[in-house]
């Protein structure tokens, strides 16, 4: 028996013949290309033959049809009986075998037909799903990547514009800075104060407040009040802007509470 015959049960006992069933039409689904190989005892009628492919295919007995040589075979009668020749013992010794054809009803082979369409359809489908997801998750990597990296640029651009404020504040705290002293009306000495030129008369108001404390409480409710050189001082203005020399080195300056 050759690799692409498969052997079905015996069906019934000696003396047999070797019945080698052949499909008509090739490639039908679970059907072997070298067809089935079966042991039918000389007695046997032929519709045993149709059942072991039933039982094979799943199908019903009805569904199969048998023929030799062009000629359908009688269900009812022995390979014999149905005018096949059958082996002698010297060419059973050489392996021949009775060939009988086999096919199966239309029905049985468009719902195959239709079943590997139905697969293949399917086997589409899914094979366009996976792609489809292949690439969704390939674009949510790229966009999560992305923003990575985005995120990891804008927060190195952060610390780099964190990085150059503080270098130029400190460059201005030493550009602009200056020294006052500021003292209350009618008092005497002051007190220095380390500012910047750059500070709004607001701004150097605020600090000799916290600096001096000068805090608004219960008994401090008003505004505070600078002068120099017996003027008042803009407070939007800032220390260099004041006057024509501004304020280009250590200054009095007079506070009033």
């Amino acid at each position: 028996m050759s690799d692409n015959e498969e052997l079905l049960p015996d069906i019934g006992g000696d003396p047999h013949n070797v019945v080698h069933l052949m499909p008509v039409t090739a490639g039908l689904e679970g059907v072997p290309s070298g067809g089935f190989v079966v042991k039918l005892a000389k007695a046997s009628k032929v519709e045993a033959l149709k059942d072991a492919v039933a039982v094979r295919l799943s199908i019903e007995r009805g569904d199969v049809k048998l023929a030799h040589e062009g000629e359908d075979l009688d269900d009812q009668k022995t390979v014999k009986e149905n005018s096949i020749c059958e082996p002698g013992p010297a060419a059973r010794r050489r392996g021949e075998k009775v060939s009988i054809m086999f096919m199966l009803d239309s029905r049985v082979t468009d719902a195959a037909a239709d079943a590997r369409k139905k697969a293949a359809e399917d086997a589409t489908v899914a094979l366009m799903q996976g792609r489809l997801e292949a690439e969704r998750l390939k674009k949510e990597q790229e966009d999560r990547q992305r923003k990575e990296e985005e995120e990891a640029k804008a927060k190195e651009r952060k610390r780099l514009e964190d990085e150059a404020a503080e270098k130029q504040q400190a460059e201005d705290r030493v550009k602009n800075r200056r020294v006052i002293r500021a003292a209350a009306l009618g008092g005497g000495g002051g007190q220095e104060v380390v500012t910047a030129s750059n500070f709004t008369v607001q701004e150097l108001a605020r600090q000799l407040c916290r600096e001096l404390g000068m805090l608004r409480d219960e008994g401090h409710q008003g505004g505070l009040l600078l002068l120099h050189n017996g003027q008042p001082l803009n407070g939007r203005q800032t220390l260099q802007e004041q006057g024509p020399q501004g304020f280009k080195s250590s200054m009095p300056a007079r506070s009033e509470q």
